[in-house]
């Protein structure tokens, strides 16, 4: 059989069965009956029409490539799908491709179609726009799979970057989960590029992919797991000049261990950082870490769907034959993880910890933290009194957080995350809220969240 490329219009030879022919974007079948059954990726219409018999199949697939090079039209200079047979799932309809696999695949036809859209109207001077060593900085390489991922912190980063390291250790490591954070950081390969052109040209064939997640939700889940949780690292380094700069008065504690910031400081630090170019990594909007308006990623992922879209992930690159691993069950796996790893965290840190908070506030800071994080019911109280904070293990006290999370009622944590989130934003001045909206306006549009969403904004 033969595939024919768009650009050069001529046959090639190719592995593929002869029972089969692939045309850019469209599979193309022949049943029994010599009738041909294809499906375009984009979903735009289903090609079922039957062609003559005739003794070379690629006579034919010439005469309808123009229809499926049609689909094509119509692309924005800057912005275009470049999906390459070799990384699709492509599935005719012979092959009976699932409800649920065509729901996902129409969800990523209108997450890129709404993103090409609002590149194509959105006012440049909105973005926040950061030179190539900052994006390149997030943007993360794996070889083997000829995947691009672009890395947001605070979007499922931790969660993907083991998903992803997984697809090369899985005979090292049973799960995910088993590959420790530092060891994820110390593979991972940042592509040195020296402008977005030069990515776009290198990584022209491999599949990009991004994740991101609500950005309101995304500014709250970075102030809880680096500001309000005990992290003596982010304290010092991000909590104590915050409180320098937005706290009139602030007690010799706090100026020293950075270990009070709150909430409504760090929106102030983040519409300050966002105007003058200087936010940290875990508050860099999608649109100035991953440039998706000049880099054209192939899957948009969201962490409200993270496990249709990390399938959809794991089922191109098994096409491709850069997987030979299932794709493993995360459900509530993450959570553990990270309710084992804070624990840990706090452990390993406890003396420098203990100059800021007794380690009794401090196991209740992250216990609150977890339920905040909607990990812990929030009628559960921490049974740990401060007489056997001394006594308590590291295992002690991670087994202690996986009873507490397995007897939670799963719609009372969704509560008191919501409840919590809501509190938060509740404390920010009216003002800085409506610029903080100007700010995230443009990652909103682009991936289709609400810039204003009523539950923060009704002050009613």
């Amino acid at each position: 059989m033969s595939i024919i490329y768009r650009h050069e219009f001529e046959i090639k030879v190719t592995s593929d069965t002869n029972t089969s022919a692939s045309y850019l974007v469209v599979f193309l079948e022949i049943d029994n009956s010599v009738k041909l059954k294809t499906r375009p990726y984009d979903k735009r219409q289903v090609f079922d029409f039957p062609i003559g018999k005739s003794s070379r199949l690629a006579q034919d697939t010439i005469s309808v490539s123009q229809s499926a090079v049609d689909l094509r039209d119509g692309k924005q200079e800057g912005f275009h799908e470049t999906f390459e047979p070799k990384k699709l799932n492509l599935e005719s309809e012979s092959t009976q491709t699932s409800s649920e696999e065509v729901h996902v695949l129409d969800i990523q036809k209108k997450r890129r179609t709404n993103l090409k859209d609002v590149c194509a109207s959105l006012n440049q001077t909105r973005h926040f726009l950061t030179d190539h060593r900052v994006i390149s900085r997030h943007l993360v390489y794996y070889q083997d799979q000829d995947l691009a991922f672009c890395n947001n912190f605070k979007a499922g980063s931790t969660t993907m970057s083991r998903m992803f390291d997984f697809m090369n250790m899985y005979e090292k490591y049973s799960s995910p989960f088993d590959i420790g954070w530092e060891e994820c950081s110390q593979r991972q390969k940042h592509p040195s590029v020296k402008n977005i052109s030069e990515f776009n040209t290198n990584f022209s064939t491999s599949l990009k992919v991004l994740f991101v997640r609500d950005p309101y939700i995304r500014i709250f889940s970075a102030y809880m797991d680096k500001l309000f949780f005990p992290n003596i690292y982010y304290w010092i380094r991000l909590g104590i000049p915050i409180i320098k700069k937005y706290r009139d008065g602030a007690s010799d504690k706090a100026v020293v261990c950075g270990h009070d910031v709150s909430f409504s400081e760090t929106v102030k630090y983040i519409i300050d950082g966002y105007d003058s170019h200087s936010l940290n990594e875990h508050f860099v909007p999608y649109h100035g870490a991953c440039r998706p308006c000049q880099i054209q990623y192939d899957i948009i992922g969201r962490t409200e769907t993270s496990m249709d879209d990390l399938e959809l992930i794991w089922n191109t690159l098994e096409n491709s034959g850069t997987v030979k691993v299932q794709l493993p069950k995360i459900a509530n796996r993450s959570d553990i993880e990270n309710l084992d790893d804070k624990a840990g965290m706090i452990y390993k840190n406890r003396d420098r910890l203990s100059r800021c908070l007794s380690f009794y506030d401090v196991m209740k800071r992250a216990w609150r933290a977890f339920q905040m994080r909607g990990m812990i019911d929030c009628s559960i109280t921490m049974p740990i009194k401060e007489s056997d904070v001394n006594t308590t293990s590291l295992d002690r006290f991670k087994q202690i957080l996986r009873q507490a999370y397995q007897q939670s009622n799963g719609e009372l944590k969704s509560q008191c995350k919501r409840q919590a989130i809501a509190d938060a934003y509740s404390t920010v001045l009216l003002e800085d809220l409506r610029i903080l909206k100007q700010k995230l306006e443009a990652d909103c549009e682009l991936f289709g969240y609400d810039a204003e969403p009523n539950y923060i904004f009704n002050r009613s």
